[in-house]
């Protein structure tokens, strides 16, 4: 038997597992206990706060993290991937690669990573032509 509650940013019935957690398929937030019990921080697999997320989807707007915080993301020591430019990459604290290749770019401070490059200019840059973005296992 299926479990339904509210999604706790749009409010919609989300269909969840025994634990509460489900993806909204209204807005897309994923339920999480965490994000009830910490809603100032960014818990996985959300890429911002549940307060955040709150205020985005009441202006309209979309779940993907700023630059910075995708960057506090990174420094809590989480790993992602994403598509620029048709190209798959993954990121982490100690490396940008593209995947398939040999190009890669190590980092050894998070001020390394501040300055990762795709195709030549900075990710900061860049941020807003990511695609696909998800969390890395």
């Amino acid at each position: 038997m299926k479990k339904q509650k509210e999604c706790d940013v749009c409010g919609k019935l989300v269909n969840v597992d025994e634990w509460g957690n489900g993806k909204c398929n209204h807005c897309g937030w994923f339920q999480n206990s965490d994000c009830l019990k910490f809603p100032k921080v960014a818990n996985p697999p959300n890429f911002i706060s549940l307060n955040k997320a709150k205020q985005n989807h009441a202006k309209g707007k979309n779940f993907m993290p700023s630059y910075n915080e995708f960057l506090n993301l990174i420094e809590r020591g989480l790993e992602f991937g994403f598509v620029f430019n048709g190209k798959k990459y993954q990121i982490s604290s100690d490396t940008l690669w593209q995947k398939g290749s040999n190009n890669c770019q190590s980092f050894s401070s998070m001020d390394d990573v501040k300055n990762a490059k795709l195709e030549g200019k900075l990710l900061k840059n860049n941020w807003k032509n990511i695609k696909n973005l998800e969390y890395e296992c």
